[in-house]
């Protein structure tokens, strides 16, 4: 009996492997503060994912890089988990921190004064599919207006 609940273990576990389809990152559609503090922000971006898959995943973490206008603004991770249902094309708040970079803030006034900027954020997610680890890279870029990094609208003021 222990052996053939091993079997079905394996077995379940393979099978579910190779069904296995990508999610589709759809679109960035938007990014809002939530709050700063000296050098870290922590901030919501909303992204329509498709998944597929018959089954939900958890994502558990997130890794990247944000840039803007080309240059690095800084390191990016994930806040809390997040569920993407399954068999569905849902719009997602995916709740990040970012840590910046030296200097960056004299760079937020020259943003602000640009019309548009464009900002490009990578990195590599990992979640788990019935316990099993995966990871995707991904790669976002938009174009957003430069008023985004004015500073006291940053601060709410």
């Amino acid at each position: 009996m222990k052996n053939l609940l091993i079997l079905f273990g394996l077995l379940f576990i393979f099978s579910s492997c190779e069904t296995y389809k990508d999610l589709k990152l759809a679109k960035l559609e938007d990014i809002r503060m939530k709050n700063i503090d000296g050098k870290e922000i922590d901030f919501e971006v909303d992204i329509y994912i498709e998944n597929p898959n018959f089954y939900g995943i958890k994502v558990k973490d997130i890794k990247g890089e944000l840039f803007v206008q080309n240059k690095l603004l800084g390191n990016v991770v994930l806040n809390d988990k997040v569920k993407i249902k399954r068999k569905s094309t849902n719009r997602y708040a995916i709740p990040l921190h970012i840590h910046l970079e030296e200097g960056v803030l004299i760079r937020f006034v020259q943003f602000a004064l640009q019309k548009h900027v464009d900002i490009e954020l990578k990195g590599f997610a990992k979640g788990t599919v019935f316990a099993i680890p995966k990871t995707e890279n991904f790669v976002f870029n938009k174009s957003i207006d430069g008023r985004f990094f004015n500073i006291k609208a940053l601060l709410g003021k």
